[in-house]
């Protein structure tokens, strides 16, 4: 798909939803994030941003998601992101799971970069945009019941070898993107975890969607978090300890809605809401419609109970029966697909390159082995350079400088243009204090790629030892006009303005430093 398609599908498939911002935050529309991922549009929701972005390297498409500054208010908010958002990378490549394919850490913020879905042209990227205040039909409402089962089932798995436990906590259309084919693929793993942790509310505003019918969308109020007309009775009770059986809940209104339009209770205000979900039983299906199955209804009825223990206990059971239900109409079943997709080598790089952003340098490595085994298999010199260079980030990170700049060396031989490994090279020739070398190896990385802020803001650094605060100044400069956000660059352009006695413009850069990185 060429670029003016990409844009002619993508703005044809968010059916005029989504709506361009300004806001302090939010890179513009032909940014280039760390000068490569261009900005052809943006989604700004509740929470969430989400950039759709061509990348210039690899010539692919992504949606690149990170969140508002209202939710990054600090450190610790900044690295329970990272941590659930590398939980969502390292469920790797299913079906029926939205691939985070890795998670970069730009500016302090977490940037999950995520597989760009190219819905369908009518209905367009998300269940929600499916339904649009009308039931599915039978069939395919118990098909996507039994894609979603599957993927919480994968999941599910997947965090348990993790050690690590598993609830969604926001399971509902918008966070259930179907793809051309038709495929359904869940999203947004972890993150509800991540507001329901922070101590701001965030209660939103009931609106009216483009097909004239009212949403809610996700809201915190004290220990309650969640997105009203899916929430579980458990979390309506600020409950902390929830397990796979409020996701089961979820999972009934969502499959309610789509077999009727509606969720199961139809309210104007969270109190309203929170009544129903505790204390009212929602209609049988067949009093809506008398065709569906008595069994369905049971079934639908049974993951909307009250109480934890009158519900299923886990999605394998749900999904068996729906799927027999599905025979009974269609005389066929679905196949499940439970296991992962195999990951090619620069898939695997990724993963290893998000662990080790993340400070997981021997997880990391554990990747790159991987990688190894597989060269010779998939011999891209351009793939095989960029695990060379990732595992040279992690022996890096771990001190060890020698197989740091022997994996960079290879990368360079392996892919001359590309500019990382001369980067990484000039930063660990920084840290052993030979800066003539750093010099050398940081003029090669702004050669090949001169619209990369940070290689200016690493040659001023080394500019700042030389006490060349001219040239420091210049490179500090051009980085802040590449990426007004780069710290760095202030703080190298504070030291030099400091060291040349223009002490006022060197406050003026010591605060901006301190915004960013408080921001």
């Amino acid at each position: 798909m060429d670029r003016d398609s990409f844009l002619d599908r993508l703005r044809g498939l968010l059916n005029g939803k989504e709506r361009r911002t300004v806001d302090e935050g939010v890179w513009p529309i032909g940014h280039k994030i760390k000068g490569r991922y261009e900005i052809m549009d943006v989604k700004v929701g509740g929470m969430a941003i989400v950039y759709f972005c061509f990348d210039h390297e690899f010539h692919e498409y992504f949606a690149v998601k990170t969140f508002k500054d209202e939710y990054l208010k600090d450190k610790v908010m900044v690295n329970r992101f990272f941590w659930e958002a590398e939980a969502w990378m390292r469920l790797e490549k299913h079906k029926n799971i939205v691939w985070a394919r890795w998670v970069d850490n730009v500016n302090n913020r977490p940037h999950i970069f995520m597989e760009y879905i190219e819905g369908d042209k009518k209905y367009g990227i998300d269940l929600r945009s499916w339904i649009r205040g009308e039931a599915l039909n039978l069939e395919l409402s118990l098909n996507f019941a039994i894609q979603i089962c599957t993927g919480m089932l994968y999941a599910q798995k997947k965090m348990k070898e993790m050690k690590r436990p598993f609830v969604h906590r926001d399971l509902k259309p918008e966070n259930l993107l179907i793809d051309k084919n038709r495929i359904i693929k869940i999203s947004d793993f972890g993150l509800a975890k991540v507001y329901a942790e922070a101590e701001s509310d965030t209660v939103r505003e009931i609106a009216v969607d483009e097909w004239g019918k009212r949403k809610f969308t996700f809201t915190k109020t004290g220990s309650i978090c969640g997105t009203p007309p899916y929430m579980s009775p458990e979390q309506w009770k600020g409950e902390k300890d929830l397990d796979v059986r409020s996701d089961i809940y979820s999972f009934g209104c969502v499959l309610y809605e789509m077999l009727t339009g509606r969720p199961p209770f139809l309210c104007s205000s969270l109190p309203e809401f929170e009544e129903h979900h505790l204390t009212k039983r929602p209609r049988p299906l067949r009093e809506l419609e008398q065709s569906i199955p008595i069994r369905l209804d049971a079934l639908l009825l049974k993951c909307l109970e009250k109480e934890t223990e009158d519900r299923y206990r886990d999605f394998e059971t749900i999904r068996d029966m729906v799927n027999d239900i599905y025979y009974e109409i269609t005389g066929r079943k679905i196949e499940y697909q439970d296991e992962v997709e195999e990951l090619n080598v620069a898939h695997l790089s990724n993963i290893a390159m998000s662990l080790q952003e993340l400070g997981r340098s021997k997880e990391a490595i554990s990747y790159y082995d991987r990688i190894v085994a597989r060269i010779v298999d998939e011999v891209s010199p351009e793939m095989v350079a960029r695990g060379f260079n990732n595992r040279g980030n992690c022996y890096w990170s771990l001190n060890d400088y020698e197989k740091a700049l022997a994996n960079y060396e290879l990368a360079k031989r392996l892919d001359p243009d590309y500019d990382f490994p001369w980067y990484n090279s000039a930063g660990c020739f920084i840290d052993l204090g030979n800066y003539e070398k750093a010099l050398e190896e940081i003029n090669q990385a702004i050669r090949i790629n001169p619209n990369y802020d940070a290689s200016y803001a690493r040659r001023a650094k080394i500019y700042l030892y030389f006490k060349n605060f001219k040239k420091a100044i210049e490179d500090c400069n051009q980085a802040v006009r590449l990426e007004p956000k780069n710290a760095s660059a202030y703080r190298m352009r504070a030291r030099a303005y400091e060291a040349i006695g223009e002490n006022q413009k060197a406050i003026v850069d010591y605060e901006m430093v301190k915004r960013l990185e408080m921001s």
